[in-house]
């Protein structure tokens, strides 16, 4: 129960959990459109994971349009309505499982990357890392510094990839790294550029990726491609 709301999220255990063994803990948020046991099977982030992690897919509220949401249409940008709902699922799954709590990873696509971004900004000092695709940011400032993966499509048209260079710029500016050079990196096919040295605490990579089609030959730049939760996955495992 959340603001007098009964909310639901999907909480996936390793099968080799032991109580005393810290786990890191990854958030994924889902979209508008799908649900999070949709999400699940397409971000594909499990099987990647490095270390011992709990995965919590938690589940947005539906409008009367059908659609779901992560906020309330008046929200001010730094109190959307579930910062709430990821404060008390954090909160519960810390008491209930033996986490890491500086090894808090945040994931989202399309809207849950708005959301997540967002989150980021507002909750940084209790997030490790945010890695999104295809989303902006509502913030207008970060609590703290927090280290970013942002991927988009410059082709999208369902969120403009300037919303993803904002977000991306939110990250420089509160990581410290607006007047870095950007190296890109030869790990993955998501063309990704990162902004920070090998020891950076906080690096943030932009990934303007290139995938148009979905892998049944729909033209969507809007999509997650293939490959991508392992990408993310590999960005927080890669982190000091």
């Amino acid at each position: 129960m959340v603001a007098g709301r009964q909310r639901s999220f999907m909480l996936i255990v390793p099968k080799d959990y032991h109580s005393w063994q810290p786990q890191q803990l990854v958030f994924a948020f889902h979209g508008r459109t799908n649900n999070n046991a949709k999400v699940r099977g397409y971000y594909d982030l499990e099987r990647y994971a490095a270390q011992p992690t709990l995965f919590v897919y938690p589940s947005g509220l539906q409008g009367k349009s059908g659609h779901f949401t992560w906020s309330a249409p008046r929200d001010p940008a730094h109190a959307l309505r579930d910062y709430a709902f990821f404060d008390a699922l954090l909160a519960d799954i810390g008491k209930r499982y033996c986490v890491a709590l500086n090894h808090v990873y945040i994931v989202g696509h399309s809207l849950g990357a708005w959301f997540s971004n967002s989150l980021a900004c507002a909750r940084a000092s209790r997030i490790r890392a945010v890695a999104t695709l295809g989303g902006g940011i509502s913030a207008r400032a970060c609590q703290d510094a927090v280290a970013a993966m942002i991927v988009h499509n410059p082709k999208d048209r369902l969120v403009p990839v300037a919303d993803g260079r904002r977000a991306r710029d939110m990250f420089l500016k509160h990581n410290g790294l607006l007047e870095m050079r950007d190296v890109p990196l030869a790990t993955h096919d998501l063309n990704c550029r990162r902004y920070g040295h090998q020891a950076e605490r906080n690096p943030v990579l932009w990934c303007p990726h290139t995938h148009d089609y979905t892998w049944r030959g729909k033209y969507y730049p809007h999509n997650w491609p293939r490959g991508t939760g392992r990408a993310m996955m590999a960005f927080f495992a890669s982190l000091p």
